[in-house]
């Protein structure tokens, strides 16, 4: 019989994050002006978060910096939902920047390296929000292929069920760029 899976510990979003670059600072890093919505939301979001006596910079916030500032919002060392209409991604603190494809991609259990970019970064992040997070899904088909019959029960492995994101998905320092960083050249090749 079907039973849904036992919540896990989430993992720290660190885990899903490319290194910080040698020298990058996020003080002061905000979205360009010219993204007036998102430099809003940010500078805001930075200003309540350091009244409130938390450090921003130094504990990862992901705030959801394209949203109308009545809905914008911030969770601490968590992303808010990904979705289409946010494909620039969302602002991490601690970074000074936006989500990187890959740390999207990540995030969904998806495998960037692994992934063969043939459109641009824009119509990527759409794909990556469009998404069904891979580990959701990946955490009930574990339960409801053995309980509808379709495989034997045990012969599965729930990979998430420690609350640990598996190792093949984690960011390492010293790893090149993925396919989901890949230059506009090699996209252009990648369609033809």
């Amino acid at each position: 019989s079907f039973s849904f899976p036992d919540p896990v510990a989430r993992p720290s979003i660190e885990q899903f994050l490319d290194p910080p670059e040698k020298g990058q600072a996020a003080q002061g890093s905000l979205p360009p002006k010219s993204s007036t919505t998102a430099h809003a939301n940010v500078r805001r979001a930075l200003k309540e978060l350091a009244a409130s006596g938390s450090d921003p910079l130094k504990v990862p916030h992901v705030v959801d910096c394209d949203s109308s500032p009545n809905r914008m919002k911030w969770l601490k060392d968590t992303s808010p939902c990904i979705t289409c209409s946010r494909a620039a991604g969302h602002w991490v603190t601690s970074r000074g920047r936006r989500l990187t494809k890959a740390e999207m991609m990540r995030l969904q259990g998806m495998k960037p390296d692994r992934f063969k970019v043939a459109v641009s970064q824009t119509q990527l992040g759409k794909q990556i929000g469009n998404a069904m997070s891979v580990n959701v899904l990946e955490r009930l088909l574990v339960h409801v292929l053995p309980a509808a019959r379709l495989v034997a029960h045990n012969s599965l492995t729930d990979r998430w069920a420690s609350g640990k994101m598996p190792a093949a998905l984690m960011a390492a320092g010293g790893r090149k760029r993925g396919a989901a960083q890949c230059s506009k050249g090699q996209q252009k090749r990648a369609r033809m």
